[in-house]
């Protein structure tokens, strides 16, 4: 009986090596699709075929399903009937609802943002630090990545759940246009080397503001960084002449980073 009681601590005591492989599978398998969805490869609306995605990222059927259903909660795939799934809708609509809510976001971090959280000041720094190295040798992806990460340290120090997960959420989806800005703005002759500019002195702006705790200037840059990102686009569109921008193929144009 004893050797039975062991045996069954044992088991229950030590998570098995199939298991502890199968999260780090599905930690790659979402990594993976995730890029893939904000660097426009797999396109805004593009039905996402279980046979095929297996095919395409030789992962196996289970962590795939679990990375589809991380996609859903972050925003960036959606369920649809009967059974199946697609990468979000990006079109002129839903981006005009994405900035409408995305400066509300803001303004409530500011808000609500608790000077005193431990080790904030600290941690901005460091991520604005990675951020502006990154810029040095620009991958899209892991620029926006460094931005969100960044504002996410932010809204955590509202120490408010709701607030965090709005936010959070809206800036994962908005890497995907921000990575299509940045690709277009890229593309231009002679804008290369201002296209991190201005979110670069924002992000100073914030943690300057962050550390003096100064909530009035907090707010006023806040708003402005993410009216800036509307702005933007606004160029864009106003320069294309075109209101009705297409976001398939945008890496295929310009290349992938």
């Amino acid at each position: 009986m004893t050797n039975t009681r062991q045996r069954k601590k044992t088991k229950g005591s030590v998570p098995s090596r199939s298991l502890t492989e199968n999260l780090s599978m599905t930690d790659q398998a979402t990594r993976t699709v995730r890029n893939h969805i904000l660097d426009l490869t797999l396109a805004p609306g593009t039905t996402l075929d279980e046979r095929q995605m297996l095919e395409r990222f030789e992962i196996g059927r289970t962590p795939m399903r679990e990375a589809l259903n991380r996609l859903i909660v972050e925003g960036l795939v959606v369920a649809r009937e009967p059974r199946g799934v697609q990468v979000a809708p990006l079109n002129i609509e839903s981006t005009a609802e994405l900035f409408e809510a995305y400066v509300m976001s803001e303004r409530m971090v500011a808000a609500a943002l608790k000077f005193g959280d431990p080790n904030l000041i600290e941690d901005v720094e460091r991520l604005h630090e990675e951020y502006v190295t990154s810029l040095g040798r620009p991958d899209l992806l892991r620029v926006t990545e460094l931005n969100a990460r960044f504002h996410a340290r932010i809204a955590a120090a509202t120490r408010n759940s709701f607030i965090r997960a709005y936010s959070d959420k809206l800036h994962n989806v908005a890497r995907r246009l921000s990575y299509f800005i940045f690709k277009l703005e890229a593309a231009r002759d002679g804008y290369v080397s201002k296209l991190f500019e201005k979110p670069r002195q924002d992000h100073e702006r914030i943690v300057d503001a962050i550390r003096r705790e100064d909530r009035e200037t907090l707010t006023e840059v806040l708003t402005d960084h993410a009216i800036f990102f509307r702005t933007r686009l606004a160029r864009i569109i106003t320069e294309d002449c075109n209101s009705n921008l297409d976001f398939r193929g945008l890496s295929d144009r310009n290349g992938s980073p």
